[in-house]
């Protein structure tokens, strides 16, 4: 099996400059917990709702101020839609 046989093809993303706030209120209103991060169209991190917990509340930051760039990760992996899937896990 493919890759491609399940993964989503309407995906969101944020860039580094989002708020954070803006990025919550993505993940909330699609029922999503985990956004890429694209800049100029280039993979350049993840962030994820548990990020947002332990990165922005947990530490008291303001996430209305806070940019996505400032807690994503950055070593995001990426795979072709045609890898097998024991393959990329």
């Amino acid at each position: 099996m493919n890759i491609c046989n399940v993964m989503k093809r309407d995906v969101r993303f944020v860039s580094p400059n989002t708020t954070v706030k803006d990025a919550a209120r993505l993940m909330r209103d699609r029922h999503i917990s985990a956004l890429p991060v694209l800049d100029n169209g280039k993979l350049v991190g993840m962030i994820t709702d548990r990020d947002i917990r332990c990165r922005v509340t947990a530490n008291g930051r303001d996430a209305i101020i806070t940019k996505v760039g400032e807690i994503m990760a950055t070593n995001a992996t990426t795979c072709f839609e045609d890898q097998d899937i024991t393959e990329v896990a």
